[in-house]
């Protein structure tokens, strides 16, 4: 089940913006789990999930243990990955119930000679592992080297294994109430919350789904008339709304349209959605406020897309700064006497974060950082997030 599951994860790709649960949700559901049991299917979920965030750290490991590498056969390898993780990651399984799984799995998939090479790759693998564990850090948390470095900068030496540690962990969903409408029930609140569409109270618009780092940002934002830039998918403009009237620019037409849903479930009626570049947004005059909660190489989300990982290369940061930048000049004329800037990146890189601000410090004299803001999953069970105030003088 975790193989065909994985495969179809794999085949789908990132989807857009969807978490990795609900992805995750997806992929069981295609491979045909809801026959299984409960419990199995809690399982299946720790090992799709598991796996996909240890993905090249497993792959590096069950490398070294052949001659010849990994077999260029999709479903072998998801097998020898499944069964790895069980092993090295999982306190509850037994070592030789993993292999006869994974073993059992691939002879009726792919028949006894790939089967014959999983069992003695995986028997290697039960000797190995501890080996493995105590390999540099950058591969024992499966994290390129330079987005370790990235951490370490932000967080120190000392704490730089614990920041990786909650990163490989699944984030927990959180819910923000909807004062907009009466709803006398408690949240639902934990980890295991599943789909929330499937929630008492979503289809009411009781409330959204809304990270804590996000809402922090949220509380920056101060003022009667709001100008929100890169607005998609809408959840800090939404939730501004409730105390100001805001203007949400997006380029994307589609996004714009999902924002609209959503305004319509959350009863939202202060938000006004134009289609535009933020860099050459379609408005006129001040506001209050502005928020420019800029594209960036989201590897603060790593604990709900954990692709990031592999999928980010340091060039790209670089190239998300020019886009970074360009959005708070373009947002700078916006910005009223005495008004804020805010600037937003679910990211810790230095060229997103530091770099740029001290660029717009140095360009625009006219305004001064107030606030800065730099949350981590470990120290604050957030997402990696940066943000930075501007006050026009």
């Amino acid at each position: 089940m975790a193989e065909t599951a994985l495969a179809k994860l794999e085949d789908r790709g990132a989807e857009g913006t969807n978490p990795l649960r609900l992805r995750i949700e997806d992929a069981l559901e295609a491979a045909g789990w809801m026959g299984l049991s409960a419990l199995d299917r809690a399982l299946a979920r720790a090992l799709v999930a598991g796996v996909t965030r240890f993905r090249t750290r497993l792959d590096a490991e069950l490398a070294a243990l052949t001659e010849r590498g990994l077999p260029n056969d999709g479903f072998t390898i998801h097998a020898l990955r499944v069964a790895a993780f069980q092993i090295s990651r999982l306190d509850k399984i037994p070592e030789y119930a993993a292999v006869s799984t994974a073993v059992e799995h691939v002879k009726g998939v792919r028949g006894p000679k790939l089967a014959g090479f999983v069992n003695a790759v995986l028997r290697k693998y039960i000797g190995a592992w501890r080996e493995f564990q105590t390999a540099d850090i950058a591969e024992r948390h499966a994290f390129q080297p330079w987005m370790v470095a990235e951490v370490a900068r932000g967080v120190g030496d000392a704490e730089v294994e614990t920041a990786l540690a909650a990163m490989n962990k699944e984030a927990a969903l959180v819910l923000r109430r909807n004062p907009r409408v009466a709803w006398e029930e408690e949240l639902p609140s934990g980890d295991k919350l599943g789909d929330p569409t499937g929630l008492v109270g979503w289809r009411e618009g009781a409330f959204m789904v809304q990270d804590t780092a996000s809402q922090r940002v949220v509380e920056l934002v101060t003022g009667e008339r709001v100008l929100d830039l890169c607005a998609a998918p809408g959840g800090k403009a939404f939730a501004i709304a409730e105390r100001a009237r805001v203007v949400a620019v997006d380029p994307s037409r589609e996004r714009l349209e999902k924002m609209r849903e959503a305004a319509a479930r959350l009863k939202v009626s202060g938000v006004s959605l134009l289609q535009g570049d933020g860099r050459s947004p379609p408005v006129h005059g001040t506001f209050d406020a502005v928020l420019v909660d800029a594209p960036c190489t989201s590897l603060g989300t790593i604990r709900r897309h954990p692709e990031v990982k592999w999928r980010v290369a340091a060039d790209d940061a670089i190239s998300a700064s020019v886009l970074q930048f360009d959005l708070l000049e373009a947002a700078a004329p916006f910005v009223g006497a005495g008004g804020r800037l805010v600037y937003s990146v679910c990211t810790f890189t230095a060229v997103e974060t530091d770099d740029v601000v001290r660029e717009f410090c140095e360009e625009h004299p006219e305004f001064i950082k107030t606030v800065e803001m730099r949350l981590w999953p470990h120290r604050d069970a957030a997402d990696a997030h940066y943000a930075a105030v501007f006050v026009r003088g």
